[in-house]
């Protein structure tokens, strides 16, 4: 068929001179003509689209970013709750170690997650 640069060149004349020039049948012009035309209507759908896609994106990371940090800042509050709880406990005569805890009160090595 024909290239682009060809087929601006010829968009100035009638169709029937560019079948009759380039020996197609007057429907293959047409289907092409439809083709450049949806490749348009996409390229510019495409165009108008971009920045939402990529603004939504940010958005989104944002929004993600935001709730993992008070995630974090949630689980550093109990920590904190949980240290000067022990910390309590331990001040009050219960200076279990921590591998007396990790044993228990029956004597069987408990498993860890990861281990």
């Amino acid at each position: 068929m024909l290239d682009c640069v060809s087929f601006l060149s010829f968009l100035k004349r009638t169709i029937n001179k560019i079948v009759t020039h380039c020996d197609v049948h007057p429907n293959q012009m047409a289907q092409q003509d439809q083709r450049v035309a949806q490749q348009d209507q996409m390229a510019q759908q495409a165009t108008e689209s971009l920045p939402e896609v990529f603004s939504t994106q940010q958005e989104h990371d944002v929004r993600r970013k935001k709730a993992l940090k008070a995630g974090f800042y949630q689980q550093i509050g109990q920590l904190k709750v949980e240290k000067s709880a022990n910390s309590k406990s331990n001040s009050t005569g219960s200076k279990k170690s921590w591998s007396a805890r990790l044993i228990g009160s029956d004597n069987r090595r408990r498993v860890l997650p990861g281990m």
